[in-house]
């Protein structure tokens, strides 16, 4: 049995029912289209706040709305906790 995820289809894969969005000041972004990232352990989709006409990255596992500074500092560390494990890993194989 292959317990694999396909992590290509996050579309299918988020727990949340994204899909259903509904708000009278939130919208997905990109004409609906955008998608959920899983980061972490956590479910994040792009959202636009239609009053300010600003994108925040919405946190579903915590309910709250990022800015897009704060989201590119949780890539950050996502980014460099990967390539400092890649490092350890290739030391080890020298």
């Amino acid at each position: 049995m292959n317990t694999t995820k396909d992590y290509s289809d996050l579309n299918n894969l988020c727990p949340y029912d994204w899909r259903n969005w509904d708000n009278v000041n939130w919208t997905i972004a990109c004409g609906g289209n955008e998608i959920p990232s899983y980061i972490n352990g956590k479910w994040y989709l792009l959202v636009l706040n239609l009053k300010e006409t600003k994108y925040y990255y919405y946190c579903f596992n915590e309910d709250i709305f990022k800015t897009e500074k704060e989201f590119e500092d949780i890539l950050n560390v996502s980014i460099n906790s990967a390539l400092s494990y890649a490092k350890r890993i290739n030391a080890k194989k020298i």
